[in-house]
């Protein structure tokens, strides 16, 4: 009869013992999760920002604006070397500025 007694006391402590034990590992993994979601959310505004300003040096203008306040950089004024190249049908382009002709002006300092 003892033994009955011993080995259900044990068994009484070791299931209040599991039921705090995982309640503390749920609340430990919940504030885990917190913080990680709150890591994703000021990435996520970090990349938007980022992705709005590179939105916003894109422009050609804008580039030719930072080229000239910054670097000290002149744009030729006549635009007949530089061309532009389409890449595919999602109307993605580029400029292509020619360096091999003689008369051409570039970007330069």
């Amino acid at each position: 009869m003892s033994k009955k007694i011993i080995i259900l006391i044990l068994i009484i402590f070791s299931l209040i013992y599991f039921h705090h034990h995982n309640k503390y590992q749920i609340f430990q993994y919940s504030r885990e999760i917190e913080q990680l979601s709150d890591q994703f959310k000021s990435v996520k505004s970090t990349n938007l920002s980022l992705l709005s300003e590179n939105g916003k040096l894109c422009c050609r203008e804008r580039i030719q604006k930072i080229a000239s306040d910054k670097l000290k950089m002149f744009y030729p004024v006549d635009a007949k070397n530089v061309h532009t190249v389409i890449v595919n049908s999602k109307d993605e382009t580029f400029r292509l500025v020619d360096y091999f002709v003689p008369s051409a002006e570039a970007i330069t300092k």
